[in-house]
């Protein structure tokens, strides 16, 4: 049920938490790979309001933490491939400036308007004269 929110391993102690209550924190279970993954995914607290235990969050609270974190992840993510971005385009800038443009040194690529306009009409001009 909780398939690409917890490994196999924490998503059973989770079930098994749910089913049969909160767990001691002396149970050898209590410092587990699998327990600290609940931990940090937001399905499990400790509660020392009695017998200190760890209890199972209730499931819509865990899985909304699950996807929350989910989220938050994705968002970093995209922030680090904007960054990339951003350094990718400075340095092809820094290349081209080092090394030309990288292509045929015949080929100019042409950005500005008014230039790209006349030789346009040039190009009419010199299409209408060989005709």
């Amino acid at each position: 049920m909780l398939e690409g929110l917890l490994t196999p391993g924490a998503g059973a102690l989770y079930d098994t938490m749910v089913r049969t209550g909160p767990l001691p924190l002396d149970d050898p279970r209590a410092g587990s790979p699998e327990m600290r993954e609940l931990f940090d995914q937001g399905f499990v607290r400790r509660d020392y309001r009695d017998d200190p235990v760890i209890a199972p969050m209730e499931p819509v609270r865990a899985v909304d933490h699950a996807i929350l974190g989910a989220q938050q992840r994705l968002v970093e993510q995209q922030r680090q491939i904007v960054a990339a971005r951003q350094q990718l385009d400075m340095l092809q800038a820094v290349y081209r400036a080092a090394h030309g443009s990288g292509g045929d040194p015949g080929v100019e690529v042409l950005t500005d308007p008014q230039r790209i306009g006349s030789l346009s009409l040039e190009l009419c001009l010199s299409a209408r004269e060989s005709s």
